[in-house]
């Protein structure tokens, strides 16, 4: 939804208004504007649904006019990127990621192993067929997309690394705090302000509490009277207080 100041969706916000600023006429897509959702569950949505979604808002607009660059979030776009080669070859399919899929599954396997709760085969079976279909949404938009605009450098190696995606096809653009505050000045950062740890941010998997929670732990276990405070959303409350 068209949050300025919600994550992913805040990133695309800013950047529509950026591009506009510049006198570009920008014609935005969000979730309110595509056919309803269907599939209840969050992984069955993204990877059979979506695509699906994306593909038919891309038909929609082209019917409509022509298009020299489109812009979608994530790597469910790929049915909008072969689509976009195929009735305008002419067009420019860029795809952006916040945090590349594939990537950030590799990275958190160790953790699933060490810390996820063995699972009946077929709840396994399940997340098997989900990890491959994801995969092949990967290479997919990899092999589609004329070029990617990711936000670490680490992505941006993966992609090169693991899909073959030229280095010169890849923007690396960081997500960076806002203006007002990388000019406001902070207080000096003394023993006290070391002592007080404010951790922002959602407890899924994909966002490494885990990671998170062991180094709280080595800095309370190092500074017995200093205070870690979580803030999540209130479903993720028991479990951030179970680390």
């Amino acid at each position: 939804l068209p949050e300025p100041d919600s994550g992913a969706a805040g990133t695309e916000w800013q950047t529509a208004r950026a591009l506009e600023r510049a006198g570009v006429d920008v014609c935005t897509v969000w979730a309110s504007d595509m056919r309803r959702r269907r599939l209840r569950h969050w992984n069955l949505h993204y990877l059979l649904e979506l695509p699906l979604t994306y593909r038919a808002a891309l038909r929609a607009h082209l019917r409509q006019g022509r298009f020299d660059v489109v812009h979608v979030n994530q790597s469910h776009g790929y049915l909008a990127a072969r689509e976009l080669r195929l009735r305008a070859p002419d067009a420019v399919f860029v795809h952006r990621s916040h945090g590349f899929e594939g990537r950030y599954e590799d990275d958190l396997t160790t953790w699933r192993r060490a810390h996820a709760a063995p699972q009946p085969p077929p709840v396994r079976v399940a997340r098997a067929l989900m990890r491959a279909a994801l995969s092949r949404s990967n290479r997919m938009i990899a092999r589609h997309a004329h070029g990617h605009i990711v936000s670490a450098s680490q992505c941006a190696a993966y992609l090169t690394r693991h899909h073959g995606v030229a280095a010169e096809r890849i923007a690396v653009i960081p997500q960076a705090a806002p203006p007002a505050f990388q000019e406001a000045c902070p207080e000096p950062m003394d023993i006290g302000r070391r002592l007080k740890l404010l951790y922002v941010g959602r407890f899924e998997f994909v966002k490494a509490p885990f990671f998170v929670a062991q180094v709280a732990q080595q800095v309370l276990q190092a500074r017995p009277q200093a205070s870690f405070t979580w803030v999540c959303e209130g479903r993720n409350h028991a479990a951030a207080r179970g680390l």
